[in-house]
């Protein structure tokens, strides 16, 4: 299969006495191509991480200074939502909860239990 991609690595512009200078670089296709497998290999880390995560003991640091633990299930396809089972909140326990990531500073999972 023959590559036709062409590959530029920078671009000259004429000064205004006459002379050839190097004044801008341009990223080549195998530099967007390196950045996108990068990018790849991240979000395939992250969906790797939410996986191991499921079914595991959590503590979720909410607004307001509150935490509550739980057990995480999952999150939906926007990261929008966090389902929860098992919730103990200040008010009492949830047997199932969704938890809005927008409430949620941050979290974290007990992956040795």
């Amino acid at each position: 299969m023959e590559d036709n991609r062409e590959e530029y690595s920078a671009v000259e512009t004429q000064s205004t006495d006459g002379n050839s200078q190097q004044s801008q670089f341009l990223q080549t296709d195998r530099d967007l191509e390196d950045q996108q497998n990068a990018r790849a290999s991240l979000r395939e880390k992250f969906l790797r991480l939410l996986f191991a995560s499921c079914n595991k003991p959590a503590c979720f640091s909410m607004h307001e200074r509150t935490l509550v633990q739980g057990i995480f299930r999952g999150t939906d396809i926007d990261m929008e939502n966090l389902q929860v089972s098992e919730l103990q909140t200040p008010m009492g326990v949830l047997s199932e909860a969704l938890l809005r990531s927008s409430d949620v500073l941050s979290f974290t999972v007990d992956f040795e239990a």
